[in-house]
């Protein structure tokens, strides 16, 4: 699977000065139709877990809404996908 986007999730203006973040790695496998995802939170350790999954509608349709249900968990202050800051 290679990675195609990625979404950072900053709770707050104290954790964009320290760099820490939950971080949204989003896979795809165009031959087999699967994305993955995985969610790093700040204080991540090598033990992180990635997911798969057959996605529904788009492979971007999914991240974004991934996206989504990030910042209605997260509640973060900034949010940068893909380099963008939104």
């Amino acid at each position: 699977m290679r990675m195609i986007h990625k979404a950072i999730f900053f709770k707050t203006e104290e954790d964009i000065k320290m760099r820490r973040a939950f971080i949204l790695r989003w896979f795809a496998d165009d031959r087999l139709n699967r994305a993955g995802f995985s969610i790093e939170p700040p204080e991540a350790h090598e033990d992180v877990k990635t997911v798969s999954t057959e996605y529904t509608c788009t492979i971007d349709e999914d991240f974004r809404d991934m996206v989504h249900m990030m910042k209605l968990m997260i509640n973060p202050v900034v949010v940068v996908v893909d380099g963008a800051r939104e």
